[in-house]
């Protein structure tokens, strides 16, 4: 059993790792004249999504193992399990003369900053697996 909370940490997982490629190909562009920088943001939608009610009979809502599973023994479809970050293009930001959106500087430190949040999500996973083992290993 994999809690609500795990299963957001992995859909920041998902999204940052988005975001990493996202900014990797910025900085691929960063001296090809028109190119427009993109971005994913990921943050208000993902938040929404824990924080939206778990379907009814799912078991995050109280019901007990049969909720667990959906039909065919798939997940319950809620707002979490259908979370897709989307990666936009920033039309009306040319740093330059040339046409090109993008900036080293800027582009390295998103890089930076989407490194520490992912990081910081891996650590907060790696806790949650780390009591589960506790748990488990109790018997």
């Amino acid at each position: 059993m994999i809690s609500r909370e795990v299963r957001g940490l992995e859909r920041a997982m998902d999204a940052l790792s988005m975001r990493f490629q996202a900014t990797a190909e910025n900085l691929a562009n960063v001296n090809t004249p028109g190119y427009k920088r993109h971005e994913v943001s990921f943050e208000a939608e993902l938040a929404e999504a824990i924080d939206s009610p778990p379907p009814p009979g799912s078991y995050a809502s109280g019901n007990t193992w049969a909720g667990l599973l959906g039909p065919d023994g798939e997940s319950p479809d809620d707002s979490l399990e259908q979370f897709t970050p989307a990666t936009h293009r920033i039309e009306n930001q040319s740093m330059r003369v040339d046409g090109n959106g993008t900036s080293l500087e800027a582009e390295m430190s998103h890089l930076l900053e989407a490194n520490e949040r992912f990081n910081t999500v891996a650590t907060q996973i790696a806790a949650q697996y780390r009591t589960f083992k506790y748990i488990t290993d109790q018997k």
